[in-house]
């Protein structure tokens, strides 16, 4: 099975403060070993680089530079890849924002499921658990 990542699955991966770290660690550590494909998104990679360096956001924010080196790290794992969108994108957008429902905040998940879908993905690692509104995406919950 193939697996994307949500921004606060790579974010707990990172903080090993946050007390959703070993489980997201733990669960990642399978999931590469198993060598099942993983997948990030550009959303996600820039909402990683915004939350670990913001100093509002962080008790303890990263430089530029120490964030994209954990990118560099988790980027030259052999599974996992970089996932654009393609020219069909705005019409998955709508479609899965259409079939949840999505306004607001959802439409930023909408946007990792039409992404998901577009790469044939089966399912996201995250701890949000609105991606529950979304059919046909299978959603491995970090929970503690």
């Amino acid at each position: 099975m193939s697996v994307a990542l949500d921004a606060n699955a790579v974010i707990y991966l990172f903080d090993a403060t946050s007390p959703h770290h070993s489980v997201t660690e733990r669960t990642f550590a399978q999931i590469v070993s198993s060598g099942e494909p993983v997948w990030l998104f550009p959303t996600v990679i820039v909402a990683f680089l915004r939350v670990t360096t913001h100093p509002r956001l962080s008790s303890s924010p990263l430089s530029l530079e120490q964030a994209f080196e954990y990118l560099d790290t988790l980027l030259a794992l052999p599974n996992v890849t970089v996932g654009f969108p393609d020219d069909s994108f705005v019409e998955q957008l709508r479609a899965a924002a259409s079939l949840a429902s999505a306004d607001g905040n959802l439409i930023h998940d909408a946007e990792i499921v039409a992404l998901i879908q577009q790469h044939g993905i089966e399912g996201i690692l995250t701890a949000d658990r609105d991606f529950l509104k979304f059919a046909g995406t299978e959603v491995r919950l970090l929970t503690i």
